[in-house]
């Protein structure tokens, strides 16, 4: 009931510039807990949107943005965002690709309809289901062409991911080292605590725990907030199982757990997983396999996350001489998430 609530009210919100036009609207701009604005967008850049409404120039920051829309855009966009907030990323590149970008005549329009091509890409390869490099140029070039575009941290943000997943990671420190120059400290602190996935994943287990414990300890606050500390507590826990402080992490890993809803997908996938890795350094196969277990039958929506339990439970099953479902688990890795790190380990 909440996810049909949630797609009409999104529906509302595509729909609703295109309601209002024949009453003198244009372009469309909505901050989170605030009335929309209709007018004529005038200028943006990296850190805010200015719209003229009602004979007065109106300043949004990006931060703010909870929608935005532009005057003739093709009806494809629209319903393109709805699919990418929904998840259906394979629906909105069908529709992207259906708009002739070269009969657009408006740059604000064209550089929207460029990013969330190359967003739906881009978080289908995090998934493992498309090539990563492919899908990094798009958002590298749209980074280049369009650098005062509103989407920029954004573009910075899964550039670097894209990096990660590709093992590039002096490309993912140095757009992570970018996204910390926001204005804003919600994307610092998660610049922060993406780059020390970065060190974590290269083995720099000191540096990624000291950064992962900075963002812990901030004074972020809100739900989002809470939850970047709670994922940043995740990566300490990550980081204990690789230095032998197992037990402590452990406890850390049941804490996070305890306190995290159930639908927060990636939040329980990440923190299920380091669990596991804690269980496997003390060689504990089953609790271990009790732990991305969880991950593999609750929170497959965490691709990378999903694809990291599909690869321990290939060798975990294997250990514990169930080879049908060690096969299961790795015929499931292969087609899913093919273009992924743990397929290619495989």
């Amino acid at each position: 009931m909440a996810h049909l609530a949630r797609n009409i009210i999104w529906l509302l919100l595509v729909t609703m510039p295109t309601l209002v036009r024949g009453q003198g609207g244009g372009d469309f701009v909505q901050t989170v807990g605030k009335a929309p604005s209709f007018g004529t967008i005038r200028n943006m850049s990296t850190n805010e949107i200015i719209i003229s409404s009602n004979g007065r120039d109106l300043k949004v920051p990006v931060n703010e943005l909870k929608n935005v829309s532009f005057r003739n855009e093709p009806s494809e966009l629209k319903r393109a965002r709805l699919d990418i907030a929904n998840g259906n990323y394979n629906a909105a590149l069908t529709k992207l690709r259906k708009i002739e970008k070269t009969e657009i005549q408006s740059a604000y329009v064209r550089q929207d309809v460029e990013f969330y091509e190359a967003l739906a890409g881009s978080r289908l390869a995090l998934a493992g289901a498309l090539e990563p490099k492919e899908v990094a140029a798009k958002m590298f070039n749209f980074v280049k062409t369009s650098p005062d575009n509103y989407h920029y941290y954004e573009a910075l943000d899964v550039l670097g991911r894209l990096a990660l997943a590709m093992g590039k990671y002096a490309a993912a420190e140095d757009f992570f080292d970018k996204l910390e120059k926001a204005p804003w400290k919600h994307l610092q602190w998660k610049a922060i605590s993406l780059r020390a996935t970065a060190q974590l994943q290269q083995g720099k287990h000191s540096e990624a725990l000291q950064n992962f414990e900075r963002v812990a300890n901030s004074d972020i606050g809100g739900a989002a907030g809470e939850r970047q500390k709670s994922l940043a507590r995740v990566g300490m826990v990550a980081c204990w199982s690789q230095t032998g402080e197992i037990e402590r992490g452990i406890e850390l890993a049941k804490e996070v757990i305890k306190q995290a809803e159930p639908d927060e997908i990636e939040l329980n996938a990440r923190a299920y997983n380091a669990l596991g890795s804690c269980f496997l350094k003390q060689k504990k196969h089953k609790y271990a396999l009790l732990a991305f277990l969880q991950t593999d039958l609750l929170y497959q929506g965490q691709g990378d996350a999903h694809a990291e339990a599909l690869y321990q439970l290939t060798k975990l099953w294997d250990q514990l001489d169930k080879h049908d479902r060690a096969r299961q688990a790795r015929n499931v890795l292969k087609q899913r998430y093919s273009n992924s790190l743990w397929a290619k380990r495989m």
